[in-house]
């Protein structure tokens, strides 16, 4: 009891002395309010204006204390006694806000706004209570925002309002609204690394990518060796497709920032992406040497040597990431891809299969049907029909797919390249409706029949199609005329396509297809120059150009040119390899005609006409048993032009 009694007198003490000063502040309020005097002499208000004052002195003295409880109480009376006092109820919802209770505190600092509305400190507790409250429901987070909003036009230097603000809004994913208020606060304290980070985030996550460009910009131009920028702005660059601009921007990176191995990764995809795949690969190596057990390296450096045609390499690559990790999805495409692209269609077959069943052994079905289709794809490039006709089947009896149309279109094509023409007209009538594939499906079902010799009905279901309304009817319908060799009425087809959008470089380059295959080689040597008027690195029109020429032997140098900017634009392109060895043949290079020509007929293995034109280089030569074995082979790959491969081996034999 004693030493109770000793702590109240000691806390007592401390709030007399708090109340002495505060007394003397209010000692002029109470005798310049004119008290009126009481019979006995004493003054009315004077004793309420005094214990108001002691009782807020001595709350502040029991806060301090930390006897929240005493101090709460004390609190409480003196708002009864001054309830119209704005600086009593600030800071009792100071109070209130320090101990968590924060409904009671929001009320506090509103009733002190009320009765001072141009005190920002009320208007900034009730901000600080919104934000603490922003957990809890979205509709804390929009008080705490408009509230810290109007806090900062009271106050415009106010650097705490407008970094709140932008905290709260990224966290509703309004990252634009975000990076405004934060590029204020970051003019207001341009140094602060803090806020740099903040806007950094929200440059990140916005949507305004011509804003966020600049202000990324802005900010690598002050600190050029901050890292976070660059990679923020590099990523943001990649994001739009501007995958030279991002790479050029992280090469550019000063001093140790080319060590950052997050900078390695990502300007290693950016070269890949830009197709510069050489210094890919360098960069590759690089993050290799850095992280040598990262996955993602070595993928990226599998990646790059195959962009190069190094398929050897690239297979070691992937070989020693898939014995690490075999169902891998992306390793295996990969893997397979390599594989085909060395003629190896039937290994990676195998592979895909394979990977087929260990994941649907391991119970992961969504990616077994991933690799499935996969598989899929491939036989169809094989033109493997019949294993196309089981795997469609097969996924047309899971439920994910049995509407499924493509799959529907793809069975329905096995079926007419196998020559099973009526199964395949039935299935592609039966795909009906007004839809893409339904459209498609007929387009498909008038092939059918003109194989199966019902030319008039084919033309007629074709027709049909194209005057149903819509460019892409007719697209769809010149498209399916020149498979079918029908040159000349996929002309006024493709002559209207062209009409409807002259800007369409893939139309003109049909109609010059078109033109070219039905004898009109004045008409697709005016389209595919205007074409490269327009896009003078359009390659598929600057190897059709080129290849023209140089098999009719009509302006060989300049054949010449354009199909050696093909093959820079797409070196691993067979048919562009082939057209650039078949130039230098005409031209009567035949020494680099060959390298080309087998360069060719490494990247496409299942060409004909490569293995013709190889033939050819080698008679020339004078590699007879050369030549003879690449005749041989376009015999064995159905060369259209068979009779006179046939010829030319027939004539080596005899003069052997």
């Amino acid at each position: 009891m004693l030493e109770r009694s000793r702590n109240d007198s000691r806390r007592l003490a401390t709030a007399l002395a708090l109340w002495i000063g505060v007394a003397a502040a209010f000692a002029g309020l109470a005798s310049a309010s004119g008290a009126e005097s009481q019979p006995d002499g004493s003054q009315s208000g004077a004793a309420e204006v005094q214990d108001a004052q002691y009782l807020f002195a001595l709350a502040q003295a029991l806060r301090h204390e930390s006897d929240y409880a005493g101090a709460r109480e004390a609190y409480g009376k003196a708002l009864e006694l001054e309830p119209d006092d704005p600086y009593l109820r600030l800071t009792f919802a100071e109070f209130l806000y320090d101990l968590g209770e924060l409904e009671e505190a929001a009320a506090q600092a509103s009733a002190s706004r009320r009765l001072d509305p141009e005190n920002p400190e009320a208007l900034r507790l009730q901000a600080r209570v919104a934000l603490r409250q922003a957990d809890k429901t979205s509709d804390a987070v929009e008080n705490a925002i408009r509230l810290y909003a109007e806090l900062a036009r009271m106050l415009p230097n106010d650097l705490e309002a407008r970094v709140s603000s932008g905290r709260l809004l990224m966290s509703l994913g309004r990252f634009e609204e975000a990076a405004t208020v934060l590029r204020e606060a970051y003019e207001l304290r341009p140094d602060d690394m803090r806020l740099v980070s903040l806007l950094l985030s929200a440059y990140q996550g916005s949507q305004d990518h011509a804003e966020a460009e600049r202000g990324l910009r802005s900010l690598l131009a002050r600190f050029p060796e901050l890292l976070e920028a660059r990679l923020a702005l590099g990523n943001l660059l990649a994001g739009t497709g501007r995958h030279r601009d991002a790479a050029a921007l992280l090469k550019e990176a000063p001093g140790d920032q080319r060590k950052s191995l997050e900078l390695i990764r990502i300007l290693t995809l950016e070269l890949y992406r830009s197709g510069v795949w050489q210094e890919a690969l360098a960069e590759s190596e690089s993050w290799v040497a850095l992280a040598p057990d990262e996955t993602s390296a070595g993928y990226l450096n599998a990646l790059a040597l195959s962009a190069l045609g190094r398929y050897t390499e690239a297979e070691e690559v992937l070989r020693t990431l898939h014995a690490a990790d075999q169902t891998s999805f992306d390793i295996v495409r990969v893997l397979a891809e390599v594989l085909e692209r060395q003629n190896r269609a039937e290994e990676a077959a195998t592979l895909l299969a394979e990977t087929v069943a260990a994941l649907e052994s391991d119970g992961r079905a969504e990616e077994a049907m991933q690799t499935t289709l996969e598989l899929l794809d491939l036989e169809a490039r094989s033109e493997n029909w019949e294993r196309v006709i089981e795997l469609t089947a097969a996924l047309q009896a899971d439920d994910a797919f049995a509407d499924d149309g493509e799959i529907a279109l793809m069975r329905g094509q096995a079926l007419l390249e196998s020559g099973r023409e009526s199964e395949a007209v039935a299935l592609f009538s039966g795909l009906s409706g007004d839809s893409e594939v339904a459209d498609r499906a007929r387009a498909s079902e008038a092939e059918a029949l003109f194989r199966m010799g019902e030319v008039e009905q084919a033309e007629r279901v074709l027709m049909e199609l194209a005057n149903a309304g819509g460019i892409e009817k007719v697209l769809l319908v010149a498209r399916a005329m020149h498979r079918l060799e029908l040159y000349q009425k996929a002309i006024p087809l493709w002559l209207r396509a062209k009409q409807d959008n002259p800007d369409a470089l893939d139309v003109r380059f049909w109609l010059g297809s078109a033109y070219e295959r039905s004898g009109n080689h004045q008409s697709a040597e005016g389209e595919f120059r205007e074409l490269l008027e327009r896009d003078e690195l359009f390659a598929p029109a600057l190897n059709y150009l080129g290849y023209m020429w140089a098999e009719r032997g009509e302006n060989l140098a300049e054949a010449l040119g354009l199909v050696e900017k093909a093959v820079a634009l797409e070196p691993n392109n067979g048919a562009y390899v082939d057209s650039l060895g078949w130039a230098y043949f005409q031209l009567g290079n035949y020494e680099e005609a060959r390298g080309h020509l087998e360069k060719a007929a490494r990247l496409v293995g299942n060409d004909a006409v490569v293995f013709e034109h190889l033939g050819d280089v080698y008679v020339a030569l004078g590699n007879r048993s050369l030549a003879a074995a690449s005749y041989r082979r376009a015999l064995d790959l159905e060369d259209e032009n068979e009779e006179a491969v046939q010829r030319k081996l027939d004539q080596l034999n005899g003069d052997s």
